[in-house]
């Protein structure tokens, strides 16, 4: 980032397409090889490791990609259209969305997003959508797309939501044992109510069959509200827990005035003119543990252990069971502060089965005081360590002979420290 200087480091990142990853994904697809796999295959194949290896495949790409920011907008869509993989069906299911839903159209346009994810097997089944029939509508997407992907809660009625319900009749999936087919989108006309509806005032006309779902999603994806309420997810994320109005309004013009492009959403929201207005955020588990394995260079055969911590901390990938995703708010994982301190402690004393920090490496021969708090807060603040830190941190090494093993200690410490905790 240094060298090539702060914009054009957030321009070369928001071109992930030409960022080569493709080692890692080599690495990754002999691993998991049901990653590249379609639903079907893993039907015929009965793999049942997708559900913890999907896990284990976001921390590794967190730790080890290069396509940084591409990861970060990635998890944001994971949390905003969350479906969490409980069972088989789901896990599979799940691990296509991810592929082809959320990874696909991260940085595209909210509005493919939007309609990819409508269409996922995933989130056909896990918000009910299969039991949406004329005789019988359910209402579970219809609410979970306006209240969470879309327009937020208040622009539309109890009304709007039984006749975007209607809307979705017949939107289905294959079934598990239809072949190739196997847990894919599939619209049934036979199961769909074909009458005329009526959804946030724009009157969709009977006999639309399949269209009326697409119209739907048009309504939405257009929606000021929905400009609204998906910058405010932009802005929490990249920005600050608490966006003002003024921000939000700011990344509403920008998705309004592109067509709901995402990656001018995010140029704009990492631009300095926005980053003015960032406030300090508090890392939830999964940023942490991520954050101290990348800094710290940490080796591991695979991600295991990591994802057991963060199963331990409630903030293993993909599995947040509500459709609203993953907390994002401090309150909610405040109160974890002694998982971190034992993450910190067992990674510096290399207590993970697999998992190795190499201090000397780290440290490049440093060794009075002085020396390893520099190579100390290069590593672990970017040079950027408050000065009650480093003096507790030099009254530390100072009371200790700097062995390798004080070393890591003081690493350790760095990591626990307050100001560690918060981007």
């Amino acid at each position: 980032m240094a060298a090539l200087g702060r914009e054009a480091y957030l321009e070369w990142q928001l071109a992930f397409e030409s960022i080569d990853d493709s080692a890692l994904e080599a690495e990754l697809a002999a691993r998991y090889p049901w990653l590249n796999m379609s639903a079907a295959e893993m039907v015929a194949g009965w793999i049942e490791e997708v559900d913890i290896g999907h896990a284990e495949v976001t921390i590794t790409r967190a730790i080890r990609g290069r396509r940084q920011l591409y990861e970060r907008v990635v998890e944001m869509w994971n949390d905003h259209f969350n479906i969490t993989s409980s069972g088989l069906t789901m896990a599979w299911t799940r691990a296509v969305d991810e592929r082809d839903v959320i990874r696909a159209n991260a940085m595209g346009t909210f509005r493919a997003l939007l309609g990819a994810s409508a269409r996922s097997a995933a989130m056909v089944l896990y918000l009910d959508n299969a039991k949406n029939i004329a005789a019988a509508p359910n209402e579970n997407y219809a609410r979970e797309v306006m209240e969470l992907h879309t327009t937020g809660v208040g622009p539309y009625t109890e009304q709007d939501v039984r006749e975007v319900a209607r809307c979705f009749t017949g939107w289905t999936n294959h079934l598990a044992n239809a072949g190739e087919a196997a847990l894919t989108f599939k619209f049934d006309p036979a199961l769909h109510d074909d009458g005329e509806k009526v959804v946030l005032g724009r009157v969709i006309p009977a006999g639309g069959g399949i269209g009326d779902g697409e119209a739907v999603l048009d309504i939405l994806a257009s929606h000021p509200a929905t400009a609204r309420h998906v910058s405010g997810r932009v802005a929490r994320h990249f920005i600050t827990p608490a966006p003002g109005e003024s921000l939000i309004d700011r990344l509403a013009g920008v998705f309004t005035a592109t067509g709901g492009n995402i990656r001018a959403m995010v140029r704009e929201a990492l631009s300095t003119r926005c980053q003015t207005h960032a406030r300090p955020k508090f890392k939830r588990p999964f940023h942490f543990a991520v954050g101290v394995a990348r800094a710290l260079e940490a080796t591991m055969p695979h991600a295991g252990q990591l994802r057991l911590k963060l199963a331990q901390a409630g903030h293993m990938p993909l599995k947040w069971e509500t459709p609203d995703g993953y907390p994002d708010r401090t309150s909610y994982w405040a109160g974890a502060l002694l998982w971190r301190w034992r993450f910190a402690a067992s990674l510096m004393y290399n207590e993970m089965t697999g998992v190795e920090v190499d201090v000397p490496r780290l440290m490049f021969g440093a060794r009075n005081v002085e020396q390893i708090a520099d190579r100390i807060d290069s590593i672990v603040f970017g040079g950027t360590m408050p000065m009650l830190t480093r003096v507790l941190l030099e009254d530390y090494l100072r009371a200790n002979n700097p062995s390798n093993g004080v070393m890591a200690e003081a690493l350790g410490l760095a990591i626990s420290s307050a100001e560690y905790q918060w981007f």
